[in-house]
């Protein structure tokens, strides 16, 4: 088939070359964090020698159909795989709802990958370590942001979001009582993400940055992500100092990201960053530490909950929620290269601090032998680029839905339910989240 465009593009080689030339031109880092890199970045070769241990590693995934009135079916399955026993751990949620909700099958996977290694606990020895894909914080940010969304205007949304708010407290209350157990049988648990979007690092320096320099800007830097961007965002139309132009323009960049940041600086070097402990900085997930306003709210959101029959499982729930949300501890982050050619690993530990004394703190912590413990594992089961680690490829292989299957199961169960004389009114619209 002919090109009809490539004599359009020979024709524009001058204009690439004018904006190559101006992107090569412009950088992304302030020279005062290239500056002090060593007071973050740890540039250091791993001993990967890690003796042998004992380990699981939890995946999952999921998808929903369609149904005629609105509705939907949701199918989500999660798998914790071994080190030391050929038989994984298994679990599948299955839903039917008549009221959708946005979210709804994030936080049923989410609830089936908790509910899973709780299972994996079981088995696991003392000093073992549970790997979990993703990521704590991110997870704890999007539950409680959904939470205080629907609680806070209860009047104002859907009776799907009802329905989404029944499992965001089971999620929550099943993430508790994951790190309890952990903690209780001295099991070493890690999160672990390989293409985090975060830019909780590069928010963190430059808040250091503006709290060195000019304080007042620093106080406007007290939340993740950044908000105020208007006063930012004229300080930097305005301004003439370069390096403070250049610091602005990297908390206003959204687009450009923690590894991002870590691979301009650190090229080739393999190594970490020094562990930042991360309390709440999302504006709904600080307003945890208000007892009497949580109470409040929940209070009212009990008073309209629409489902009678459900009503004392969902005062349950919340009464479980409010007694134990002190039990939820804070993360330690950490962005870990263990390659010289690819982008970091974002991994999580557990501090001792719960959620409640970390909100809006984040500062550099001292290693501990928990996290080096989990440095190194990284290291040894590190296999490429595809196999990022190798235990959580396994439960990944394991636990990601295809379309292929998805459907495979939709069909069974249609079949099943036929010999009923009972049709499922799919409107054949499936769509995946894996």
């Amino acid at each position: 088939m002919t090109d009809w465009f490539f004599d359009i593009i020979a024709s524009e080689l001058p204009v690439v070359e004018e904006l190559i030339r101006k992107y090569n031109s412009m950088t992304s880092i302030p020279s005062w964090i290239r500056d002090r890199i060593s007071d973050w970045w740890i540039n250091r070769e791993i001993d990967a020698s890690l003796d042998k241990v004992d380990l699981a590693a939890v995946d999952g995934g999921g998808g929903y159909a369609d149904l005629l009135g609105g509705g939907g079916l949701y199918i989500a399955r999660a798998v914790a795989v071994y080190s030391s026993r050929s038989n994984p751990s298994r679990e599948l949620l299955i839903d039917v709802l008549k009221y959708r909700a946005r979210g709804y099958l994030d936080v049923l996977r989410m609830l089936t990958e908790l509910k899973v290694a709780q299972k994996a606990v079981q088995y696991l020895l003392p000093n073992s370590i549970l790997l979990m894909d993703g990521s704590l914080y991110v997870q704890v940010n999007y539950l409680f942001t959904k939470l205080f969304k629907i609680i806070s205007k209860p009047d104002r949304v859907g009776l799907g979001e009802f329905y989404l708010l029944d499992r965001l407290l089971e999620t929550i209350v099943e993430l508790i009582d994951l790190l309890k157990r952990v903690e209780k049988k001295n099991i070493l648990i890690a999160f672990v993400s390989k293409d985090s979007t975060l830019k909780v690092l590069k928010e963190y320096l430059a808040y250091v940055y503006f709290k060195e320099k000019y304080p007042r800007l620093a106080n406007l830097m007290e939340k993740y992500p950044v908000g105020n961007r208007r006063v930012f965002l004229r300080i930097y139309k305005e301004s003439d100092e370069p390096e403070l132009k250049s610091m602005l323009n990297l908390i206003l960049d959204t687009s450009y990201k923690d590894i991002q940041l870590i691979m301009d600086l650190v090229g080739s070097e393999k190594g970490y960053t020094k562990p930042l402990l991360l309390g709440a900085l999302a504006e709904p997930v600080k307003r945890l530490k208000d007892k009497i306003y949580l109470k409040q709210l929940f209070s009212e959101t009990m008073n309209l909950y629409p489902f009678r029959e459900k009503q004392e499982e969902f005062n349950d729930l919340v009464e479980t929620v409010m007694n134990r949300i002190e039990d939820l501890k804070t993360p330690i982050l950490s962005y870990v290269k263990v390659s010289e050619n690819e982008p970091p690993l974002m991994v999580e530990v557990v501090s001792q601090k719960n959620i409640i004394e970390t909100i809006g703190s984040r500062r550099f912590v001292e290693e501990t032998p928990y996290f080096n413990k989990i440095i190194e594992l990284l290291y040894r089961d590190y296999k490429g680029r595809r196999f990022y680690n190798l235990w959580l490829m396994y439960a990944h292989n394991y636990a990601k839905l295809s379309r292929k299957q998805f459907l495979y199961y939709i069909r069974y169960i249609e079949a099943q339910l036929s010999r009923k004389h009972l049709k499922i009114p799919f409107t054949r619209r499936y769509s995946m989240e894996a």
